[in-house]
Order: C-alpha cells, then sequence, then structure tokens
C-alpha cells in the first residue's frame, strides 16, 4: 500500500521545481541522491501534482504578464522606429534630392499613410497630418516625376503652427 503525502517537504518542493523544469524522474533521483521508484511516488502523490498545478498556473500568469509587457517594449520600440522612419523619408522628400528619390520617398510616405502602413490609418488611428511645406514638397515630387495619382487621396493640412 502506497502512503500519500500529508505535506510537501523541502525535498519535494525541489522535486517539484525540477519536475516543472522538465526534468526526468530519474535524472532527479540522481541530482537530489533518491531513488527514482521514490520520486516516481512523490510525483503521483495527489498532494504533489495539486502542489505541480498551481505552481504551472502561477508560472503561466507570470509568463503571459512578462510576454504582455514584451510586446508594449515591442510596440514602443516600433513607434520610435516609425517616426525616425517618417522623417527620413520627409529628407528624402526634400527639394535637395534626385527626383526618382523623392518620387519613391513619396510613394512610400502615401503608401504607409492611406493603406494602413505603420501609423497608417488603420483600425481608428488618427489620421496622418501633414504640414504645408511637407505637402507641396510631395506634390512637387509628383509633378517632377509626371506620376499619375491613382486612387482617391485625401489630406488634411495643418497650418505649420499647428503641426509642431
Amino acid at each position: 500500500m502506497v502512503r500519500e503525502l500529508q505535506r510537501l517537504q523541502t525535498q519535494h518542493q525541489k522535486i517539484a521545481e525540477l519536475f516543472l523544469a522538465g526534468v526526468t524522474v530519474s535524472d532527479i533521483a540522481r541530482e537530489l541522491g533518491l531513488r527514482a521508484n521514490s520520486v516516481s511516488r512523490i510525483c503521483q502523490s495527489t498532494l504533489f501534482q495539486d502542489h505541480v498545478a498551481r505552481r504551472r498556473k502561477s508560472l503561466q500568469v507570470v509568463s503571459d504578464e512578462e510576454s504582455r509587457e514584451a510586446a508594449r517594449q515591442a510596440k514602443r520600440k516600433l513607434a520610435r522606429a516609425g517616426e525616425t522612419a517618417v522623417e527620413t523619408l520627409e529628407e528624402l522628400m526634400g527639394e535637395d534630392q534626385a527626383p526618382g528619390v523623392r518620387l519613391k520617398s513619396a510613394a512610400e510616405v502615401l503608401k504607409q499613410a492611406f493603406q494602413g502602413g505603420p501609423g497608417g490609418g488603420s483600425k481608428g488611428e488618427a489620421p496622418v497630418v501633414m504640414t504645408q511645406v511637407n505637402v507641396r514638397l510631395l506634390q512637387s515630387a509628383l509633378r517632377e516625376a509626371d506620376a499619375p495619382i491613382e486612387g482617391k487621396v485625401v489630406a488634411e493640412v495643418a497650418a505649420p503652427e499647428e503641426a509642431k
């Protein structure tokens, strides 16, 4: 007759931690200087199984919280990178750039702004607001490239002092 555990001792908790880490019964026994048969009996007890289930659940909660925080950090990093990318595209749309570079930059800005790219108008996000200077640069780049504008483009233009 197998005797059921009445309470978990320190050694049982060590076994539980190793068990939760995926260590095999025989390796747990070897590491703690126990017989594999003894470790197996401990692992099969109801008290041990309940303890492992509670620990597994608490580890899952911590893991979920860590995952959410990692996602928040990644989102913040992407937002900063997006701002840098927009600034770079704005520089590439400048008067001192070749028309082809300006056109590609302008096209990328429009694509991201109006087709739901980073910071683009998707999922209820605010529309892109461009200063009059940026709109003029965009128009100039498109005129110089003599490129047809496909689709409907709706731009909200802010006065330079409002955009800062």
